[in-house]
């Protein structure tokens, strides 16, 4: 996708100006009754070309606010996620900290048989790699989640630029084929 220069834009902004400009002296012709009939067609053909370049933008506009608002929604429900996930790795890190005391402390408090301490210290240890992993794993589900969130606004942003860019300057050429279609310019030499 191409993006617009300097120099086209100040090429399409005095197009646009020079477009305005006749259109200003056509009317002003027109309120005073001298118009003729060669200039009624251009003077159409002007506001028609404005008609059209509204309804262009109109629609372009209408079309980005519903993208704009469906990535806002999208947007809204990742950050949704992200903080779910968080709450949820915080919620399996306070986990593991209170296994970690819970072990310890009935490590340090068991006086039974050393069955008995041998078997509830498995069965601590086990929680306590479990709930680790899901902490592991919860991090690594926020990972992706911000990873995907930073896609996201990258695409968003190259999207946004490319598709205004390519519509607007799609348009525009084809507004000055149409409006340089029919002149023609001639040379001396050209002449009977």
């Amino acid at each position: 996708m191409a993006r617009r220069t300097m120099a086209q834009r100040r090429l399409r902004a005095a197009a646009r100006e020079d477009r305005r400009g006749v259109l200003a002296h056509l009317l002003s012709r027109s309120d005073r009754g001298v118009i003729t009939d060669a200039e009624r067609p251009l003077l159409r053909a002007h506001v028609e070309a404005e008609l059209r370049d509204a309804d262009d933008l109109r629609r372009t506009v209408n079309g980005q606010q519903k993208v704009t608002q469906r990535l806002g929604r999208q947007l809204d429900a990742a950050h949704d996620a992200i903080r779910e996930a968080e709450q949820a790795a915080e919620q399996a890190k306070a986990e593991c900290a209170r296994l970690a005391r819970d072990v310890q402390t009935m490590h340090d408090g068991i006086n039974a048989t050393a069955r008995e301490a041998f078997t509830q210290r498995k069965k601590h240890r086990q929680a306590l790699a479990a709930a680790e992993q899901l902490a592991a794993d919860y991090a690594e589900q926020l990972r992706a989640y911000r990873a995907v969130e930073e896609q996201r606004q990258a695409d968003l942003a190259t999207w946004w630029t490319d598709t205004a860019a390519e519509r607007r300057a799609t348009h525009i050429r084809a507004f000055l084929d149409a409006q340089t279609a029919h002149l023609t310019t001639t040379t001396p030499e050209q002449q009977p």
